[in-house]
């Protein structure tokens, strides 16, 4: 029946172009020669054939040998020792050129009882070219089922492969049977090699999942694609490739139908990456502009003041200097060393992985985008777009370090003594770092290695929630107590110890419930869940405390009813204010609470439903961590970034600019257009980066290879970048925008704020004196017109002591009489300073 079957298989290849069939049948017994000898009358020749032979003896505890061979030279095409037990025994050749006479010898104990059976098939792909694009391809089509195997071989020729530049060798499969018949949720899947060594071979058709160098497999069920280059094993070279397929042992005993598979395969020539990498450099220098735009936005006077104390190279040689020698610089500092630590037994990890799947051959164990491999050179097989596009990353932290660095001698050139820029720099290093992650799980993309991706997002996430705190540890008293640099929201190293250390830990121990086979027991992921979501209640616990929703909380330095940028500062300035501002500055008192109240609840949900899900397996471990850290800095920076605007537009609140066109607009309503563009572009570009990410997935490592090679998409720009690529491209961006609007609210410069906020309030005070002068002007001409007389009782608030500035009386008395210069307009010109955010 097995035989029937296979001939039958074989049979319904003829139909293809590049395949012939022909089939021979000997049967008999051995006579006293010990020998028989069969021609084999073969049709076609100059051909690449694979010889199968089928055969069965009897004869108790004895052997029948067989051996095709070349008539003339006696070269054996293939050779097979079978057991007389009256099983069938199947023996397949080498693909060869067959332009000669052949035979076939028998030799066996005397009165053996032989069926033997011959088949003959063209193996041979012919490969075609393309004259426009100078590359080859060629097609096959044929049927597997049960226990079938097919056989194909392409011969790469000098001409094909050697060109000034890179080659590679795509070999693909796709079928559209998906599912077994009547069993729709199971999966119909096959296996593909691809080798040189027709040894490899037969060890593949005796156990599909085996494992050996000199070969390359994987699985599939509609689509997959080995790619030979000069990193792979087998290596890319001029000669044949000898190309199997048969069934998934699973699949093999769960149904008897016929698998339709197509075979292709494209040989690139003239391939060429490093222009491609170029251009993706240069585009990255456009991060250059966000944070010169971020201090356009945020930062307006103090760009003014730099230009005229301009960058002097000695102020930021100091700098530097200090980062080495001196400076207060512990999160930096940590931020490095944990750089160091994890990156190299990341690698080591990623690196072990990579050469288990480099040995064995199996290509199951790394989450390839196989559609758009471009393969890297001599030294590792891997997708060379996929690590590269990671260069945004490192470009942006490298930005990142030097732009602060300027800020930080400009701080130096002015004769600051309160400044910290730890947590800009340690945002450059966890950038650069990030791109180094990312780049080693690229190395082999898997569910295991996705830690390695987000090790540097935990660190920039937690970042970002201590330099929002760090932010609001300045207080508008603190102009009074001068506390400047010197309290602190959260402690380093605690923060090292009962955070990043615990998430680690948790994050590499967390990604086994989703590790297979390397699961860890049951009673031991048990306790891990316990301690788990012991941890997570305790920084629940932590964070209502840090934001002042505990009804015993007493810290002084982070209570956010002192640390608002809206508190009322002293002085009579406050009259001066609109009845705008004070309808927003007692809006946001009377709603902040309530509002982080209700923020904290929703986030307190977030966090449940992602844990049970996470432990009922729905969810990956790491997703999850990475989740509510990320959901915690944006209810945090939406929370803590609406004072900073409104402290903001209102230092601009009383100046006026002129504009093109003799057009006079208020400075903060310019304000206001900006901070709204640089969000709305932000939000943008993060939104474009999570579709990409989302939508447009090229792989999924919680599926089986075979499932996720079905998201496979091609390359989306350049014939090179996939959707991913564009996933690292735009991530960087958002990131980096995300990044400038917390260091925004860090205040690295606090002598830059407390400044800001002397000027602010001494203009303020300043207006109200000029309101005070004009409201007892207003009463003298108002008293004139009645004809009463000037030492009658004055107004409330209105009397002659203004501070003895007659100046101030006379100018108000011209204004209100000639109505060329309003109230708003009196300001102090002199006293311009910058923001806290950027300087």
């Amino acid at each position: 029946m097995t035989l029937l079957l296979r001939a039958v298989l074989l049979l319904s290849v003829i139909g293809d172009v590049a395949a012939k069939f022909q089939k021979f049948e000997f049967s008999g017994e051995i006579g006293d020669s010990l020998e028989t000898t069969e021609k084999l009358e073969i049709d076609h020749t100059d051909v690449s054939a694979v010889v199968t032979l089928q055969t069965t003896c009897q004869m108790t505890g004895s052997y029948m040998d067989l051996k095709v061979y070349d008539t003339e030279s006696w070269l054996t095409i293939v050779r097979a020792s079978v057991p007389c037990t009256g099983d069938e025994t199947i023996k397949y050749s080498h693909p060869t050129i067959f332009n000669s006479s052949y035979s076939i010898l028998a030799t066996a104990p005397k009165d053996s009882e032989y069926s033997i059976t011959v088949l003959w098939e063209t193996s041979e792909i012919e490969l075609t070219r393309d004259s426009d694009a100078n590359e080859y391809s060629g097609k096959s089509t044929f049927n597997v089922s049960g226990e079938s195997y097919v056989i194909r071989s392409i011969n790469l020729e000098k001409d094909m492969i050697v060109t000034d530049q890179l080659a590679f060798v795509q070999i693909s499969v796709s079928s559209e049977d998906q599912y077994i018949t009547g069993q729709e949720d199971v999966r119909y899947e096959a296996k593909l090699l691809v080798t040189k060594d027709s040894e490899r071979l037969e060890d593949f058709f005796t156990n599909p999942e085996f494992d050996g160098e000199g070969a390359i497999r994987i699985s599939f069920s509609t689509f997959g694609m080995i790619t030979i280059s000069n990193a792979s094993n087998p290596i890319l070279e001029t000669g044949e490739y000898i190309i199997g397929v048969t069934l998934r042992p699973t699949s093999r005993h769960l149904t008897t139908d016929i698998k339709r598979i197509t075979l292709n395969v494209d040989v690139v020539t003239n391939y060429s990456y490093v222009s491609k990498i170029i251009a993706l450099f240069f585009f990255s220098l456009l991060g250059i502009l966000i944070p010169l735009f971020a201090r356009l936005i945020f930062d307006p006077v103090n760009v003014k003041e730099s230009q005229e104390r301009p960058f002097k190279i000695k102020y930021w040689y100091l700098t530097i200097r200090h980062w080495f020698w001196s400076g207060k610089k512990g999160i930096t500092y940590l931020t490095f060393l944990l750089a160091c630590l994890l990156i190299v037994s990341a690698f080591q990890v990623v690196h072990a992985k990579y050469e288990d799947m480099a040995e064995s051959g199996n290509r199951d164990i790394c989450y390839y985008n196989e559609k758009c491999y471009r393969p890297y050179g001599t030294y590792y097989d891997v997708s060379v777009n996929g690590i590269a596009s990671n260069m945004p990353f490192m470009v942006h932290g490298i930005i990142l370090i030097v732009f602060y660095s300027i800020l930080e001698s400009l701080c130096r050139a002015r004769g600051h003594k309160h400044f910290d820029y730890s947590i800009p720099y340690s945002f450059g290093l966890a950038f650069i770092s990030e791109g180094f992650g990312s780049l080693l799980y690229h190395i082999c993309p898997s569910q295991i290695i996705f830690q390695f991706d987000t090790l540097f997002m935990f660190v920039i996430t937690i970042i970002m929630i201590v330099g929002i705190f760090e932010g609001y540890s300045v207080r508008e008293n603190d102009i009074k107590v001068s506390r400047i640099a010197k309290h602190k929201a959260i402690r380093i190293p605690k923060l090292f110890a009962f955070f990043i250390g615990p998430v680690y830990f948790f994050n590499f121990m967390g990604n086994f419930t989703a590790s297979g086979t390397s699961s860890l027991p049951g009673p031991i992921m048990s306790v891990f869940w316990v301690i788990f979501g012991i941890w997570i209640c305790g920084i629940l616990i932590w964070s209502a405390y840090k934001l002042d929703l505990l009804p015993d909380t007493l810290n002084p330095n982070i209570s956010f009813a002192d640390t608002q940028s809206f508190t009322e500062h002293d002085g009579a300035g406050d009259t001066s204010e609109s009845d705008l501002e004070n309808r927003v500055k007692v809006g946001l008192k009377r709603y902040a609470k309530p509002c982080k109240i209700l923020s904290f609840l929703i986030y307190c949900v977030i966090v449940a439903l992602g844990f049970i899900m996470t432990v009922l397996g729905i969810a990956p471990f790491s997703i999850y961590v990475l989740g509510i850290l990320v959901i915690a800095v944006v209810i945090l920076t939406l929370v803590f970034f609406v004072p900073l605007i409104w402290t903001l537009v209102r230092f601009f609140y009383f100046e006026g600019i002129k504009m093109v066109f003799n057009c006079a607009i208020s400075r903060h309503f310019l304000v206001i257009i900006g901070i709204i563009i640089y969000v709305l572009i932000g939000c943008g570009v993060t939104a474009i980066s999570l579709v990409f990410f989302i939508v447009f997935s090229v792989t999924d490592k919680s599926l089986p290879a075979s499932e996720s090679r079905e998201l496979n998409q091609g390359c989306y720009l350049n014939d090179f970048y996939d959707t991913h690529d564009f996933w690292h491209l735009f991530a960087s961006f958002g990131l980096m925008m995300m990044t400038m609007i917390n260091v925004q609210i860090s205040k690295p410069c606090r002598d830059c704020y407390l400044s800001y906020l002397k000027t602010r309030n001494k203009h303020l005070d300043s207006m109200a004196v000029t309101k005070k002068a004009a409201d007892l002007m207003r009463w003298k001409l108002r008293a004139q017109a009645n004809g009463k007389r000037s030492n009658e009782t004055t107004p409330d608030g209105a009397d002659d002591t203004t501070g003895g500035d007659k100046t101030i009386i006379s100018m108000t008395l011209e204004n209100i009489t000639n109505s060329n210069i309003t109230i708003h307009e009196q300001k102090d010109k002199g006293a311009e300073f910058g923001t806290p955010v950027s300087d």
